[in-house]
């Protein structure tokens, strides 16, 4: 060290760091949208992610829905007129799936029917182990890889439709909080793969995933048994019963109702039900985009912290349909679905609210923290907000200042969320059982973390009873 004569000062770092904020409920949506509308000359984003924030932005790069087109068919147009245009919460990822230039009809045209739930599962493509990256051409040279992921133009292979999911924080920065694929959910197929990709996000991060259940059964007390029947018991999985509608054909009078389908009257056709007042047909939109929906203004109330369930909160649509008829629940064929893992929309008091705290799982699955919505959003929430935070205590030294840092850190902002009763009490600790000498040898340390959410709460009882001894009141002066 060099001869220094004079007063000088050093700096440590800060033992407590402020934790990373999580995006609790940001949606990332796959699913088809217009982008065969785009001008000329703009490259159609397919199985591309884009971060969305409002619908003219949505609208400049995935284009809009043109006239004699059904805004129902092209799901990311619809999700994000409802999302952002009705609820007014952002922002969305959204992932388009439809190839012009492959999904096509005989004479060439592009043709959004010709979407199946393959192109929303995807893939991640496979790279062989010389490094070079894995080919499968289909036999009609379309470039479509099947199983391996999509050929592009050069030859490569990308990951396609729900694997793209693990794409978006290194693309964005943001932590997906919410799957879907309306339109597309109600495949069973669709649904599990859904739920999968809740796990391990990116290799470190969770969510939930949220799916409609099919207009073919044909009685809600059917449906406990449909998603048995299709192994829908996942603990990731949101399921919705019944199709939300708004608006009517004919008193939109041919005028846009959004910037996503500006200039675009919609025809009469399989998205219209319900026939109303002089022969008026309202427009059904999915299930699964008015809850995430839902869960997404809850925690915009609430500076984002996923405490409170989605049930009971009013759903900004005109009603619901099942198989083209009104949909009109009893609270008990409301509380049957709710019973057995299915979410649902009930008209009881204060207008239609979303109805439901469960996840798909229950009640095969009863432990508190998979089967209730509100508690499993808020384990997510906290997970990948513990991850996010200590990444940057990742290789430096394995000492006790280091432990403590953690520690401190993480309980502070715990008694922070106890203190406005987001949780009910946590802690973080380091134990002694947790870790044992080859896993601190190997630099592997094990934080203990305890959180208590609050649960929803499910059943309000009011016991009454005559009481006798009021009677002597009579004799009171």
């Amino acid at each position: 060290m060099s001869y220094r004569h004079g007063a000088f000062f050093d700096e440590v770092p800060t033992s407590l760091v402020t934790p990373v904020e999580v995006d609790s409920a940001l949606p990332v949506v796959i699913g088809t949208a217009p982008v065969h509308n785009l001008p000329d000359g703009t490259p159609a984003p397919v199985n591309e992610p884009r971060l969305i924030y409002t619908v003219e932005d949505f609208v400049a790069q995935f284009g809009a829905v043109k006239s004699g087109e059904n805004r129902h068919d092209f799901t990311l147009s619809e999700f994000v007129d409802v999302f952002i245009g009705r609820y007014s919460v952002a922002p969305v990822v959204c992932i388009n799936v439809f190839d012009p230039a492959r999904h096509a009809d005989e004479e060439g045209r592009p043709d959004v029917s010709k979407v199946t739930a393959a192109d929303i599962i995807g893939s991640a493509g496979d790279a062989v182990a010389s490094g070079s990256e894995q080919i499968a051409q289909s036999a009609d040279g379309s470039g479509f890889a099947g199983p391996y992921g999509s050929a592009d133009g050069a030859g490569k292979v990308k990951r396609t439709g729900l694997s793209l999911v693990d794409k978006v924080f290194p693309l964005f920065r943001k932590v997906p909080g919410q799957i879907l694929a309306p339109g597309f959910s109600a495949e069973p197929a669709v649904a599990i793969a859904i739920g999968a990709a809740c796990e391990n996000i990116s290799g470190h991060f969770r969510a939930v995933g949220v799916a409609d259940l099919p207009g073919d059964i044909k009685r809600p007390e059917d449906a406990p048994a449909w998603v048995n029947d299709n192994n829908l018991t996942d603990e990731n999985l949101i399921l919705f019963f019944g199709t939300p509608t708004y608006g009517t054909s004919a008193t939109d009078g041919g005028q846009p109702r959004s910037a996503s389908d500006a200039g675009t009257t919609l025809p009469a056709s399989e998205s219209e039900s319900r026939t109303g007042r002089a022969g008026e047909r309202h427009l059904e939109e999915y299930g699964s985009t008015h809850l995430a929906a839902v869960m997404a203004l809850r925690d915009a109330e609430n500076d984002g912290i996923p405490f409170w369930s989605p049930s009971n909160k009013r759903m900004f649509c005109q009603g619901l349909t099942h198989n083209g008829a009104e949909l009109a629940l009893t609270p008990l064929e409301a509380a049957n679905l709710n019973g057995n893992g299915i979410v649902t929309g009930l008209n009881m008091i204060g207008g239609l609210v979303a109805w439901g705290d469960q996840t798909a799982c229950y009640p095969g699955v009863t432990d508190v923290k998979d089967a209730s919505i509100p508690i499993r959003r808020m384990f997510n929430f906290i997970g990948n907000t513990l991850v996010l935070t200590a990444w940057q205590k990742v290789s430096n030294p394995l000492r006790r200042r280091l432990i403590s840092s953690i520690c401190d850190t993480f309980n502070i902002w715990l008694n922070g969320l106890v203190a406005r009763e987001f949780i009910l009490g946590g802690r973080v600790t380091f134990e002694t059982k947790d870790n044992s000498s080859t896993d601190l040898m190997g630099g592997k340390v094990r934080f203990h973390v305890y959180v208590t959410p609050p649960t929803a709460a499910r059943e309000i009882v009011f016991t009454l009873e005559y009481d006798p001894a009021y009677l002597e009141t009579l004799f009171e002066n």
